[in-house]
Parts: C-alpha cells; structure tokens; sequence
C-alpha cells in the first residue's frame, strides 16, 4: 500500500511543479489545466459510477460487463480530451498574452 500512496504523492507533486514551471516561464498559472486538474478525475468517475449502478439495477450481466467496459474506456478517452484541450487552451493563452512562439513546446511539456 505504501508504493501506492508514494505513487500518488509523486503525481500530485509533478503535477504542481508543471504549473510551478508554466507560471515561472509565463508569468500566469495556467487556469485551464488547473482547473481541469482538480475537476476531471471527480466528475469522470461520478458520471461513471451513475452509469455502472444504473446498468446494476437491470441485473443483466452481459450488460454490466459492457457498460464497465464502456465505462472504463470512455472515461479515460474523456479524461484525455479534457486534459489535452486544458492544455492547448493554455498555451494558446500564453502565446496570445506573451507573444512567445519559441518557447511553445517547452510550454506544453510543463503541463504534460
């Protein structure tokens, strides 16, 4: 269980030097990828844990393995896209507020 709590730990921290990083490099935290940081592992599995107890309640199991197939696949298909356009927007802000286009892939490896 220790690996497992260290390995959080270590996400959390990374995650935060990133944007530690994107505010040093840019002068303004980056709002989207905060935001969707805090906000997209809850509502992904909020919408999915709805999803898996509605599929429950019909008692069918060939439909409770798909919907939690389903479940797991698209849900992390959404938490990419959600993450991936945080990012762009992000950096879209930077370049349109600084003027800097040299320094856009350093940019978009911070907040990876």
């Amino acid at each position: 269980m220790w690996w497992e709590l260290s390995s959080v730990f270590d996400g959390v921290r990374d995650e935060y030097l990133g944007w530690r990083n994107f505010k040093n490099a840019t002068g303004k935290w980056p709002f989207w990828s905060v935001l969707s940081g805090v906000v997209s592992i809850p509502i992904v599995v909020a919408i999915g844990a709805y999803c898996f107890v509605a599929a429950l309640q019909t008692r069918r199991l060939l439909l409770i393995y798909g919907v939690l197939f389903s479940i797991v696949v698209c849900g992390a298909i959404v938490w990419y896209l959600i993450r991936r356009a945080a990012r762009v927007a992000d950096v879209a802000r930077a370049k349109r507020k600084a003027g800097q286009k040299d320094a856009l892939t350093q940019l978009e490896n911070f907040l990876r």
